[in-house]
């Protein structure tokens, strides 16, 4: 019988494999932290929205209406 406390491990314990762990860890936080990213953007004439496809999966829609747009001026 094994021990309850046993961990069976699917990760090779090496300096290299730990530092490319590291690295992908560093990168998906960097990502996390600047928020929602858009991945597409498209215009779905059947339902009359923009749909807006976040890199997390999520989606979001608005009639076109709804859009504005703001300028900046910068005098």
């Amino acid at each position: 019988m094994a021990n309850q406390w046993q961990q069976n491990w699917d990760f090779e314990f090496t300096e290299e494999a730990l530092a490319e762990e590291i690295a992908q860890a560093e990168a998906e936080a960097a990502l996390a932290e600047d928020g929602p990213r858009a991945k597409s953007v498209q215009y779905n004439r059947e339902r009359n929205l923009v749909e807006v496809q976040l890199q997390n999966g999520a989606i979001f829609a608005f009639p076109p209406h709804l859009y504005q747009v703001r300028l900046i001026s910068h005098t």
